[in-house]
């Protein structure tokens, strides 16, 4: 009876981030209920720079991820909602090659049936996928906002601005812990297990690539053809948010001269730079209840591609029921100061 009470009162969501995990969660609460969902964007999310590169093996030892097959199901699902509004490919499903740069990492890709070895230390992850990240984001909004779903452009500085809303989502990746209501909410939680890192990323001209390629960084194919995009940092000291191109080039030529063989020369065009979430000695993002009314999905790392589909959904059904525990314990993590 709980659950139907706070469903049928349920009015107004708020959501705040409009990248990859804020327009999964929109999607989800719109499929899922008929409740009214605002998203608060203010355009400086890590989602627009993101590689668009999706795979099950995206750690540096090559061994598959938590929930891998499911994450890429739910996120192919979601890729198909936005090619739907736009009538147009917003990802590459060809897959990628991966760079194996020691033999624990051979050894781990050879045991995948997904993975088919070319040469000793180069391989075809065939369930990979390139995302063409803004056409992909424009694509799943349109769809939300055809399902009733409106969006700001502004910043969020407090929840308390958003007193008037039943539920409030926080999907602001490096945001997050701008908000100091989070160190004061309900249950005891004052500190949430996460790290600001920043990544630069190089917009260059070249060759065009047959696929996207990873190894020890990447280079990603773009919608545009003959330019990709290098990258990225992972800058967890950085004494500014800007995107600073003869430091980006200084961090990433020693990753990049391993991939100079497959991809010929690249010409450096412009650089980029956005700040995102990462979680304290874990790679799995975070997914919890912070009071009664807020909620968040962040820390998403390098993974937000391959988990935001799937995170979002469970998130959704979560809130909804208003039952936390229907969240997974691997995702409900906190870091408590007493």
């Amino acid at each position: 009876m709980g659950r139907l009470f706070f469903m049928a009162n349920l009015k107004k969501i708020a959501i705040i981030g409009a990248g990859f995990s804020g327009l999964s969660v929109c999607w989800h609460l719109l499929t899922l209920s008929q409740h009214q969902i605002i998203l608060f964007d203010d355009q400086r999310g890590a989602s627009s720079i993101a590689t668009g590169l999706v795979h099950p093996y995206p750690g540096q030892d090559g061994k598959k991820s938590w929930r891998a097959e499911e994450g890429l199901k739910m996120a192919s699902l979601l890729f198909d909602v936005a090619e739907d509004q736009l009538k147009k490919i917003v990802v590459e499903r060809g897959g990628i090659y991966r760079l194996a740069l020691n033999e624990a990492v051979k050894k781990n890709l050879s045991s995948y049936s997904d993975v088919e070895k070319i040469a000793d230390n180069y391989f075809l992850i065939r369930s990979g996928m390139t995302v063409f990240a803004p056409l992909y984001l424009e694509g799943l909004w349109e769809a939300c906002r055809k399902r009733g779903a409106v969006k700001y452009p502004v910043s969020v500085h407090s929840l308390s601005s958003l007193a008037d809303f039943d539920c409030i989502v926080l999907a602001s990746g490096a945001q997050t812990m701008d908000f100091g209501e989070l160190y004061h909410a309900a249950r005891g939680i004052q500190q949430l297990p996460l790290r600001k890192v920043k990544g630069q990323v190089l917009i260059c001209r070249g060759n065009e690539l047959e696929k996207s390629l990873i190894g020890k960084g990447y280079v990603a194919k773009t919608a545009t053809a003959g330019v990709v995009q290098w990258g990225a940092t992972y800058e967890k000291n950085f004494s500014s948010e800007e995107a600073s191109m003869r430091e980006a080039y200084q961090l990433l030529k020693p990753k990049m001269d391993t991939f100079l063989p497959y991809t010929g020369t690249l010409e450096v065009q412009e650089c980029k730079a956005a700040i995102r979430m990462v979680v304290v000695g874990h790679y799995l993002p975070l997914a919890l209840k912070i009071s009664d009314k807020v909620w968040t999905l962040t820390g998403m790392g390098s993974r937000g591609l391959l988990y935001h589909a799937l995170l979002g959904k469970i998130l959704a059904e979560a809130i909804l029921a208003n039952e936390e525990e229907l969240i997974p314990t691997e995702l409900r993590r906190r870091k408590v100061c007493l």
